[in-house]
């Protein structure tokens, strides 16, 4: 069984993870093209309850709750620009399978910045992460 992620470790790593890369993008020459790279990303409970995925073109993010275990998914992308750490966050609590939940507004990312993608399971608006989970992307 996986252990709880706490919001703040995972938080702190994908401020790390988005570090590191923001250094190894800026050692990219010029004329290197950086692909762009959907990500998804499942929770680490056992019979993955939450899905969340982000689509580089346009860039959109979803959370897609896919148990009905009466918990919500949550789905995070954090990337960095402009000296700053930058999120979004969109909860998926309709009920499992009910379609995914899409980040109302528009984000706008640089083609070739590396986003972190984290999806959680929490219990109400303000619970405590579970089954945390994270992977990067590209916008």
């Amino acid at each position: 069984m996986a252990h709880p992620v706490l919001r703040r470790g995972l938080s702190l790593a994908a401020a790390a993870v988005a570090a590191a890369a923001s250094v190894a993008i800026g050692a990219v020459p010029a004329a290197a093209a950086v692909p762009s790279k959907d990500a998804e990303v499942y929770t680490l409970d056992d019979n993955p309850g939450g899905r969340g995925f982000f689509e580089s073109t346009g860039e959109h993010l979803f959370a897609c709750d896919q148990q009905a275990d009466g918990l919500r998914v949550v789905a995070r992308i954090t990337w960095y620009a402009g000296g700053s750490y930058h999120t979004r966050t969109v909860h998926d609590a309709n009920g499992a399978n009910n379609g995914c939940t899409e980040y109302a507004n528009d984000i706008e990312i640089a083609e070739g910045t590396e986003v972190i993608l984290e999806v959680w399971l929490q219990d109400g608006s303000d619970g405590t992460p579970r089954f945390g989970n994270l992977k990067s992307g590209w916008a």
